[in-house]
Formats: structure tokens, sequence, C-alpha cells
């Protein structure tokens, strides 16, 4: 009887250590392995290389050429009759001056074209404008107080407009009165320029 006790407690305490054992080893999970699916990038998700959003970039540029191109004639010259307002009037060609009436950033007549060419004015209609309107004087250029130039153009009024070739046109505006000139017929030719500006090439008056 005594035999048969011992024998139960050596087997209780064997079956105690193997479960203790057993529960000790820490839990392994085995992950299943990557789909093919879930390699895919997400749709929506970012482009690790930058080649989609670098295309996105050139589609947008070929979008703005594209546009520019198909610019219509009607805005090309709502675009010039702008321009000409702005630029023949005497604040178009006025450059900045110090309280001694003396030109900024220029020390010579060819500095004052160089800064009417970066305007918009082509380089011999900005060499005649600084030759009526500024002088050196004392290693400086001054301006000169005078009228502006007679045929400055009035974008609310008429004007004709001729297709001189692909990028050039010529813009006629009678302006019968005048409160400082007399009468006359003011002549403008303007070029579209590549990257989508204008340059006024020249700038005539007839008499009417």
């Amino acid at each position: 009887m005594k035999g048969r006790i011992i024998a139960a407690v050596a087997g209780l305490a064997l079956l105690i250590t193997g479960c203790s054992a057993e529960t000790d080893q820490p839990e392994t999970k085995v992950e299943p392995p990557a789909s093919r699916e879930d390699a895919k990038p997400k749709e929506g998700g970012a482009d690790p290389s930058g080649l989609e959003s670098e295309a996105k970039g050139e589609d947008a540029q070929a979008i703005d050429e594209k546009a520019e191109d198909e610019k219509s004639e009607a805005d090309v010259q709502a675009e010039i009759k702008e321009k000409l307002a702005r630029m023949t009037q005497p604040r178009g060609y006025t450059l900045n001056v110090d309280s001694q009436n003396r030109v900024l950033d220029a020390l010579s007549l060819s500095d004052v074209a160089e800064q009417l060419r970066k305007r918009g004015f082509a380089q011999q209609l900005a060499e005649r404008i600084t030759e009526e309107f500024y002088r050196e004087q004392d290693g400086a250029v001054v301006m000169l107080a005078r009228d502006g130039l007679p045929g400055v153009f009035e974008s609310v009024k008429e004007a004709s407009f001729t297709k001189k070739n692909k990028y050039v046109w010529t813009v006629t505006q009678k302006h019968p009165e005048s409160g400082l000139h007399d009468p006359h017929t003011a002549v403008y030719e303007v070029e579209v320029l590549k990257d989508g500006t204008y340059r006024l090439n020249a700038w005539s008056v007839n008499p009417l």
C-alpha cells in the first residue's frame, strides 16, 4: 500500500513538472507569408521612387505649354492693349530717381537704356527715349522735365491690329484730340516673345 502511494506521488510530481516546463516556454507566432497583393503599393499611397510625382509634374508643364499655344488672338490683343497703355504713358519710361533727380543705379545713358530695355522696350527704342528724356551730369544721369512723347495708347478707344507675322503685331490708333500734341495717328509694333511677354519694337507718330 505504501509503495502505491509513493508511486502516485512521483507520477503527480512528474506531471506538474511537465506542465510547468510547457507553460514557461515562450509562444512563437508564425506570420503568414506575404501575398502578391500585399506586396503591391496601396492605391493612392506615396510612390517611393518619385517617378509618379515627376510624371505628374511633366504633365502639368505640358498642359501649361498647351494652354499658352491655344491662347486666342483676342486674348493676345487684349494683353497687347494693356502693355501699350502702360508703356506709352510717361510713367512707363520714367525711372526711379533720388532727391537730386539722379537716376538710381545709372551712371551713364547706356545704363538708362538698359533699364528701359528690361521694361520691354526694344534696344533702339530704349536708346531713343533715353536721348529724349535723360542727360548725363556730374558722373550721374538726370531726368529732364518735359512733356511726354505723343502717341499715348488709350486702351478704351478703338485700335486696329494687323498681324505682321506669327509673333509681331502692328497696332494703329488715331488720336484726333490730344491735350499736349496736335492730332495724330500712332503706330506701334509689338512682338510676342517666347516666354509669353511682349516687347515694344517701334513707336511712331504721324500727323492726321
